[in-house]
């Protein structure tokens, strides 16, 4: 299972999206993927509302308290989680260090741990995360770049 940290007003997350559709379309049954939404200030409401006006093509979990991200230590959006078959987080950090589609250097980290971990072979456990911060009870806010589109 791949966690994904998701949020309304992220412009990481605006980004990232269509490269989320394409890990869920790349593993198709071999991996479950999901966003999860735990930001403090962002209703279940205005959550489903703007995920549906952006199309989000896998499912969505609203983590209202914020205990899942609590329970695996994340802090930002849009962080990822690899849940293994036993469900233990194995991995967590970014899908890439790709800010912008088509950069040049991309480190397809989430893919490499997937990928290792469906065939058995070892991989890296971690990658940095940037991104926006999970609001707790009102704070929070956009560390990705801030004059993003």
């Amino acid at each position: 299972t791949l966690l994904v940290w998701w949020a309304a007003g992220c412009p990481c997350v605006r980004r990232y999206e269509p490269r989320i559709a394409a890990l869920a379309e790349r593993w198709g049954d071999r991996v479950r993927v999901v966003a999860v939404a735990s930001n403090a200030d962002e209703s279940a409401e205005l959550v489903r509302t703007v995920a549906a006006e952006r199309g989000l093509a896998v499912p969505l979990l609203i983590d209202g308290d914020g205990a899942l991200a609590a329970r695996y230590g994340v802090r930002t959006t849009p962080t990822v989680v690899v849940l293994d078959a036993q469900g233990r987080a194995v991995f967590t950090g970014w899908i890439d260090n790709e800010r912008e589609p088509g950069a040049r250097g991309r480190q397809p980290w989430v893919e490499e741990a997937v990928d290792a971990l469906l065939a058995g072979a070892s991989y890296r456990p971690t990658s940095p995360v940037y991104g926006c911060a999970i609001t707790r009870r009102g704070r929070g806010g956009c560390g990705c770049d801030e004059g993003a589109k």
